[in-house]
């Protein structure tokens, strides 16, 4: 798997976070859209191909028609609205390389000593969302 950031993968780093602080509330299929592409599968499932494709074309529409049928903890908000205004809040490659740094760190065991009240789910280094995290 090549080891550079695209705006895809940032995306799932984004979904990544937002599934990791419990905001989306189907969870089950959040994580399984994560799992879809995060994790590279036999080039023989034609239905994961097609939707890597559509992730990875510069259109949008694929992504957030996915998306917006998910909802979310907040009323009236879909899993798109809130990685929309995730982006947004990425406002330049410093905030970003915290993100990712913040992600590594909490996949490392022993979460995060800075703020030992802030309660995430646990990715664990060895599993398919943390290797893709480290990456």
């Amino acid at each position: 798997m090549p080891r550079y950031l695209t705006p895809a993968r940032i995306c799932l780093l984004i979904l990544i976070r937002l599934y990791q602080a419990g905001h989306c509330s189907s969870d089950l299929d959040v994580l399984d859209f994560i799992a879809r592409h995060a994790v590279v599968t036999s080039e023989h499932d034609a239905h994961a191909i097609h939707e890597r494709k559509a992730l990875y074309s510069p259109h949008i529409t694929g992504l957030a028609k996915r998306l917006q049928q998910w909802s979310t903890r907040h009323p009236g908000q879909s899993v798109y609205d809130l990685l929309l205004h995730a982006l947004w809040e990425l406002n330049g490659l410093d905030h970003l390389s915290a993100v990712i740094t913040q992600m590594k760190f909490l996949t490392v065991p022993g979460g995060n000593p800075e703020k030992p009240d802030v309660t995430v789910r646990p990715i664990t280094p060895a599993s398919p969302l943390g290797q893709f995290v480290r990456r």
